[in-house]
């Protein structure tokens, strides 16, 4: 997890186990997706950032507790079009 996509996460206002949740939440699909992004370092920033925010508008909305996040819909913008 980049530093950025650390600091959204870490930033945002939720329980101590909540955060581990999303902490795990966004290595488990990070795991599954980051082959997609190759190895440039500014394009995987902004992949893992996309992704925190994702992650932590699902936890706002309450659908992190009801459904785990998976991999579909998060592929790269580039090669979903």
């Amino acid at each position: 997890m980049t530093s950025t996509a650390r600091r959204l996460i870490q930033g945002a206002y939720f329980e101590p186990v909540d955060l581990k949740v999303l902490r795990d939440a966004f290595g488990q699909v990070w795991a599954s997706i980051a082959p997609l992004y190759g190895k440039d370092a500014a394009t995987l920033d902004a992949a893992q950032q996309e992704l925190a925010t994702i992650i932590l508008d699902l936890a706002k909305d309450g659908q992190l507790h009801s459904r785990p996040p998976d991999a579909r819909g998060l592929s790269p913008r580039s090669q979903s079009t």
